[in-house]
């Protein structure tokens, strides 16, 4: 988990870059043909497929579709309501 601590919010773009940068050099090494991302260290620009794996995100919308249609269950990167 990489984080940035800076009290200069005219930093925000340039850490951001700087945290996709070592994202994308990070994956490139890791072994996996697709980035993977633990959830809780998401930084929400990665995509739900990083997040929630192509196997388990088509059950886990059909299951907030059905227990949270309302969309009252979120947090770090949430799951959409469909």
């Amino acid at each position: 988990m990489l984080t940035y601590g800076y009290d200069n919010d005219n930093l925000t773009d340039t850490v951001n870059a700087a945290a996709d940068k070592w994202t994308s050099a990070f994956n490139a090494t890791s072994g996996f043909d697709s980035l993977q991302v633990y959830v809780n260290y998401g930084h929400g620009t990665e995509g739900l497929s990083a997040l929630y794996s192509d196997r388990k995100l088509p059950r886990l919308l059909a299951l907030k579709k059905e227990w949270d249609p309302e969309g009252l269950f979120v947090f770090n990167n949430p799951l959409p309501i469909q």
